[in-house]
């Protein structure tokens, strides 16, 4: 009984030393302003920690920016632009939680600070500021917030668009849909001193005529298509070409094909479809050879897979084929999903938020006649709730979704 009396006492003594140190935990060296670390150059990157953190007085009441809940605090930088410039603050991607944020300030006193540009840590990934720097005034960096891991913050001060996201290779197979996407920083929300961006994709180096937003998508791919796609971004300032990503056709043959087995029931057919696993395909079903109303959609798990259909009677009809309307759908639905992401980066939005489907034209490829390509199989799109939800068909059941990566 004393044993266990004595390790009780011995565990309970080191719980306590431990909350001991975590309160006791030394702030950070720019922990107040007045301490805040000088930064020099025009291509930098710095780390900061919020452990051990505090507020400052001059923080509270009338104090733009985020205030830190409790066990929070706020770090500082200084920094002076070597000439006139647009300056852009990447957040860049670490453990993180999302309670915090990064503002831009002008000015030399804490109480005396003006307010220029903010963006918070989190999802999306990606997050920036931007701003017209002057080598006149001295720019001030806070991240406030809470959290026990270090963050990484990259400074660039450049005119052109810089690439926060480049093209990543894609690997399809044959009549498949493949998506490419890039992000380069463009406007803070409402300030015309930042440019606005416009994009141009490119196929082995040659423009493609009307690919302008900031993703692609390749419809029915064969080895036409396979080969290098980039993009490049420009601004009144200047052009900036992205990174190149390739286009990879697999060698398969996804078209399908049927073949009838032995029937064990008057009122059904049953039959093999033979095909590649993962792609969707489109069973239609006929009494007189005018398919529509009577149509199956279906993913195969395997390369052959036996169905059923439903028998007409006295003559039965059957055709299978690739169901291309479902890869486009769910092309245009990724572009929908990252056209969120960036109008949430680059409205400074809350995942909490949502958005209109005007809020995204400007981040995708629209009809000629300025509207959003719909549903190739005749579904309808909607986007789902807040920020975090990507937008949805309501052709789900027949493959018209996707799974929204993070």
């Amino acid at each position: 009984m004393r044993t266990h009396k004595a390790l009780l006492s011995f565990f309970t003594a080191l719980a306590l030393i431990s909350a001991t140190s975590a309160f006791a935990q030394s702030p950070p060296a720019n922990d107040n302003f007045a301490n805040r670390i000088a930064l020099t150059g025009s291509s930098i990157t710095f780390t900061g920690t919020l452990v051990g953190a505090t507020v400052e007085p001059a923080e509270g009441v009338g104090f733009f920016g985020f205030y830190p809940p409790p066990g929070g605090g706020s770090v500082w930088w200084t920094w002076t632009a070597p000439a006139t410039t647009r300056v852009f603050i990447e957040i860049l991607p670490t453990p993180w939680t999302t309670n915090a944020e990064l503002a831009v300030y002008t000015g030399t006193a804490i109480n005396a600070l003006t307010f220029i540009d903010l963006n918070r840590f989190g999802d999306p990934p990606g997050r920036y500021v931007c701003f017209l720097a002057s080598p006149t005034n001295t720019y001030q960096f806070r991240v406030a917030g809470i959290g026990t891991q270090p963050f990484s913050l990259r400074l660039t001060a450049t005119n052109p668009p810089i690439f926060i996201f480049h093209p990543q290779d894609c690997v399809v197979s044959p009549f498949a849909s493949a998506f490419f996407s890039a992000m380069a920083t463009g406007p803070r929300a409402a300030d015309p001193q930042i440019p606005s961006t416009s994009y141009q994709w490119l196929f082995n180096g040659v423009p493609i005529p009307g690919q302008t937003s900031p993703s692609l998508i390749v419809h029915s791919v064969t080895t036409n298509q396979a080969g290098s796609y980039s993009v490049v971004a420009s601004n009144i300032g200047g052009m900036t070409q992205g990174g190149t990503a390739t286009l990879t056709v697999i060698d398969t043959n996804p078209v399908p094909q049927i073949a009838a087995l032995q029937p064990t029931n008057s009122s059904r057919v049953p039959l093999a479809l033979t095909g590649e696993p993962g792609r969707w395909y489109k069973i239609e079903s006929s009494p007189n050879f005018f398919f529509g109303p009577f149509v199956v959609r279906l993913q195969l798990t395997n390369s052959s897979e036996v169905i059923s259909l439903s028998r007409f009677d006295p003559i039965h009809f059957i055709r299978a084929a690739l169901d291309a309307r479902t890869d486009g759908c769910v092309g245009q639905l990724k572009q929908m999903w990252w056209a969120q992401k960036l109008f949430a980066i680059e409205t400074r939005r809350w995942p909490t938020d949502v958005a209109s489907f005007g809020d995204l034209k400007p981040y995708l490829h629209l009809t000629p006649q300025g509207l959003i390509y719909v549903c190739p199989g005749g579904g309808t799109y909607t986007l789902a709730g807040t920020l975090t939800n990507p937008p949805t068909c309501t052709l789900s059941t027949a493959g018209h979704t996707f799974t929204a990566s993070p």
